[in-house]
């Protein structure tokens, strides 16, 4: 489904200069995706409405090797004996069985390990057979009512991870290690001074660490550290001017890893859904870390149970063709409308023609969990979208579906399109920032590299030139970008007074 005939996809193509890069080739075709009418699942996640939920809510997808899927969350369907986890095959239909009470929990996540699938559901640890489903008996990690488990990352060697609260009688221990069997680790003697929340699979033999905590084995830490598969803390990371919490990460090939979630920088009071640190931990300044994610009141929202102002990512799954789809909560990206989903280039900004209608234009109520919370690649450039919601772009679907890109050839546009003209430059007092004649319209924003929007302006029909007085501006290097309808300009500024 292509949005737009060729003039208008022309109009609006999004030209980017990734800041301090001189572009060669612009892409000649554009990428957009719509409904794969394939998958049509017999599983109704509709159907029951467990707790104070509309409907059933999808937390965590899996694809396995077979191209089968794994499903968890909270749901239940009175036609089938399996609820809360659920396996699909490439179609949507329902294989094999998952016995496990309805409504007991919900199965927040899971992680696969060759044949086995680890699942959490709250204060338990559950292992299943990835092939036939069934459970395992003689394995159970039970930390007991009133304490939980809220994630769990397994290790190559069938070792694994688990987060959440378990007191001990020397105080709170937060970080546990398990074997295959079940038994807690006795070697594994590591401790923080405030609750584990999450783990992210970094490499083969590190992992981020994500909490409430300020202290790791007694050193001075951040909410987030790199350790060791044995639990050693990696030193060489330092995120200590970053704060927050992790939903998902994506770790590229060279050791960068976009975190989505919600951040704040140190010194800063603007709140971040999304960022990139370099692999020693800094924050990475080509990135969109400070003009992405935001939220205004979303059309047909009307739950009492959260800020309709809100704003969150949850989830990230690169592209065959190298770029990112997100999902959380949102309305907006870059200032353009997008309803929880969007996809976005290798340095954060957006493309203007994917993901152009309504959105996930849901309008349940009684659940805070409102959007998309996983993406999964499906392989063939067709890719799963799950979360709590029940419309696409206006279109009655499950909480879970399939997309697939579709494509169609565009007349590229010239490099020089993407650069802002500015002078003098460097700059003492002042600087003059020609608009482009392609550009009848937009938000000019100048950011420092410390994250400070320093200036920003809305860009009217007719206007030609801005001048900004730079002369109470510190020395230094700022970025200057202009975003309109289809393209996004922009150039570095160096002050120096």
């Amino acid at each position: 489904m292509v949005m737009g005939n060729k003039k208008t996809i022309k109009m609006k193509i999004k030209t980017l200069l990734l800041l301090g890069l001189v572009l060669t080739v612009v892409s000649a075709s554009s990428q957009t995706f719509r409904i794969d009418s394939t998958f049509q699942t017999d599983y109704n996640f509709r159907a029951i409405k467990p707790w104070s939920l509309t409907q059933g809510s999808i937390a965590k997808i899996v694809v396995l090797k077979d191209q089968s899927i794994i499903v968890g969350g909270v749901f239940s369907d009175p036609n089938f004996d399996q609820s809360s986890i659920v396996k699909l095959d490439k179609y949507g239909q329902v294989i094999n069985s998952f016995m496990y009470h309805k409504y007991e929990y919900w199965m927040w996540t899971f992680d696969t390990l060759g044949t086995s699938i680890y699942a959490v559901d709250n204060h338990r640890v559950k292992k299943f057979d990835a092939s036939t489903c069934e459970l395992n008996p003689e394995f159970s990690i039970n930390f007991g009512m009133g304490e939980f488990t809220s994630s769990i990352c397994t290790l190559n060697d069938g070792d694994f991870f688990v987060a959440g609260l378990k007191l001990d009688t020397g105080g709170i221990k937060l970080v546990t290690k398990v074997k295959p069997d079940g038994i807690s680790d006795s070697t594994f003697n590591h401790n923080t001074n405030g609750l584990v929340l999450n783990y992210h699979r970094y490499d083969s033999q590190r992992l981020i660490v994500e909490g409430t905590f300020t202290t790791y084995d007694n050193i001075s830490v951040n909410d987030f550290i790199r350790v060791y598969n044995d639990g050693q803390i990696d030193t060489s990371f330092d995120c200590s001017g970053i704060w927050g919490s992790i939903n998902d990460m994506h770790v590229e090939e060279d050791g960068k890893a976009i975190l989505c979630g919600s951040f704040y920088l140190f010194g800063n009071s603007t709140r971040i859904a999304m960022i990139r640190i370099m692999p020693d931990g800094s924050l990475d300044s080509t990135f969109n870390n400070f003009n992405n994610v935001t939220a205004l009141i979303r059309p047909n929202f009307e739950s009492p149970y959260r800020d309709t102002l809100s704003f969150e990512l949850s989830t990230i799954c690169a592209t065959e063709d190298h770029k990112y789809i997100i999902g959380g909560q949102f309305s907006h990206y870059q200032n353009y409308f997008r309803n929880s989903l969007a996809l976005i280039d290798s340095n954060g900004f957006l493309d203007t023609l994917a993901f152009t209608g309504s959105g996930i234009d849901t309008c349940l109520t009684g659940w805070p969990y409102l959007g998309v919370r996983d993406i999964v690649a499906a392989g063939d450039n067709k890719y799963y979208v799950g979360g709590y919601f029940s419309r696409f772009d206006g279109i009655d679907v499950q909480p879970i579906f399939r997309l697939e890109a579709v494509y169609e050839d565009i007349e590229p546009i010239t490099v020089d399109q993407t650069r802002l003209k500015i002078s003098p430059n460097p700059a003492k007092d002042f600087i003059n920032i020609e608009i482009p004649k392609h550009i009848h319209s937009g938000l000019l924003s100048i950011y420092s590299l410390d994250a400070k929007l320093q200036y920003s302006k809305q860009i009217r029909f007719g206007e030609i030139a801005v001048s900004v007085s730079t002369e109470s501006w510190v020395n230094g290097v700022y970025n200057c970008i202009l975003e309109s309808e289809g393209t996004v300009a922009s150039e570095k500024i160096l002050v120096v007074h």
